[in-house]
C-alpha cells in the first residue's frame, strides 16, 4: 500500500516538474519576444533621433565655410569657389564618419 502511494507520489510529481518546466519554457518564449520588439522599437526611436539631430562639425570644417562666406561677400568669388570645394570634401569626409559611428551599431 505504501509503494503504491509512493509511486503515486512519484508519478504525480514528475507531471507536476513538466508541467512546471512547460511553463517555464513558455515563460521564457514570451519573454524573449517582449524583450526583441521592446529592443527593436527603442532602435528604431534612437536612429530616428540620431537622424533629426543637426550634425556637429569640427572647428575646421566651420572655419573653412566662415571663409567660403566671407570670401563671397567681398565678391572674391573664384578663391570662394576653390574653398567650397575644399569644405565639400572635408564634409562629405565627416558625414561619412558620422555615419558609420552612429549606424554601424544598428
Amino acid at each position: 500500500l505504501e509503494s503504491i502511494k509512493a509511486e503515486d507520489f512519484k508519478t504525480e510529481w514528475d507531471r507536476y516538474l513538466m508541467d512546471f518546466d512547460e511553463l517555464a519554457r513558455n515563460a521564457i518564449d514570451e519573454l524573449k519576444e517582449k524583450q526583441g520588439s521592446v529592443l527593436a522599437q527603442y532602435n528604431e526611436e534612437l536612429e530616428r533621433s540620431i537622424e533629426e539631430k543637426p550634425p556637429k562639425w569640427s572647428l575646421e570644417l566651420q572655419k573653412w565655410r566662415k571663409r567660403q562666406l566671407y570670401l563671397a561677400s567681398r565678391k572674391n568669388y573664384t578663391e570662394a569657389q576653390r574653398v567650397k570645394m575644399v569644405a565639400d570634401r572635408l564634409e562629405e569626409k565627416e558625414r561619412g564618419a558620422m555615419n558609420q559611428n552612429n549606424f554601424g551599431h544598428f
